[in-house]
């Protein structure tokens, strides 16, 4: 069995392990609930997916930098000339490789400034012969509708922001909400639980004047009709002791899912 005290509160809740006793007060009660409420906990997931897609965003605006490169790749086959004189075939042997490398930096006016290079090499190993080939190009793009119309990189920019800071919001309203929710659910169980402890106090009390109006009756002081009226409040107070206690462990079970234990 696992006990929870938070102040005056007395939490219990079965579980496999040992007892456990925890002190808590509101305070406690309300830092507990805010590192294990499920609502806060999904709030705080989705204020981190807010905050890496806003840095995904302003990261598409860093230089892009791309470059690959073939490995050196050899070919041998035959091939045919056909002139006047008949058709000759003759052995090609080659040995290629090339290397490419593009870099792009985006533009907030969703243009972007390019270059990209090439440079490719094949070597005729038949004929001893090498070509070589380099191309280089730098370019500049902009469409013009994006000074009047939609700017893609800017939307992108500003719809990210705006959904970082309605996750903060919903966070701060989702925080306030809970601690008002923690203060009036741990002062609410602390009444029931006082109404519990006054419940016990009376059936004790009852228990106490049943068994001396039983004594009573039995040395014949009170008549029989006070001794039935007094089980009757035994069992009224009974029943309300129990009530009390369902009503106790009914908001204890509340109290937990809300704050996380």
């Amino acid at each position: 069995m696992k006990k929870v005290i938070l102040g005056l509160l007395a939490l219990l809740s079965v579980q496999m392990a040992s007892a456990e006793v925890y002190h808590l007060n509101l305070d406690q009660s309300v830092a507990i609930a805010r590192n294990k409420s499920v609502n806060m906990l999904n709030l705080e997931q989705d204020k981190m997916i807010m905050e890496y897609d806003m840095k995904a965003t302003l990261a598409g605006l860093k230089t892009h930098i791309d470059m690959n490169f073939n490995l050196p790749q050899y070919t041998e086959t035959i091939r045919s000339f056909e002139d006047t004189a008949g058709i000759s075939y003759y052995p090609v042997r080659q040995l290629g490789y090339n290397a490419n490398l593009s870099i792009n930096q985006p533009l907030i006016t969703d243009g972007r400034i390019y270059l990209s290079g090439g440079l490719s090499n094949t070597d005729d190993i038949y004929n001893s012969k090498r070509l070589m080939n380099m191309n280089t190009r730098i370019g500049f793009e902009q469409p013009l509708d994006a000074f009047y119309a939609y700017n893609n990189i800017r939307s992108s920019m500003r719809q990210a922001k705006l959904n970082y800071e309605q996750t903060q919001k919903q966070l701060k309203r989702q925080d306030l909400d809970l601690v008002y929710s923690v203060m009036s659910s741990f002062y609410n169980l602390l009444q029931v639980q006082k109404r519990r402890e006054l419940s016990e106090t009376n059936l004790q009390r009852q228990e106490e004047a049943y068994l001396l109006a039983k004594n009573k009756f039995a040395a014949g002081l009170i008549k029989e009709v006070d001794l039935l009226q007094m089980e009757v409040d035994l069992a009224e107070a009974q029943n309300s002791f129990e009530m009390s206690l369902i009503n106790q462990q009914s908001l204890e079970n509340s109290f937990k899912e809300l704050i996380g234990l």
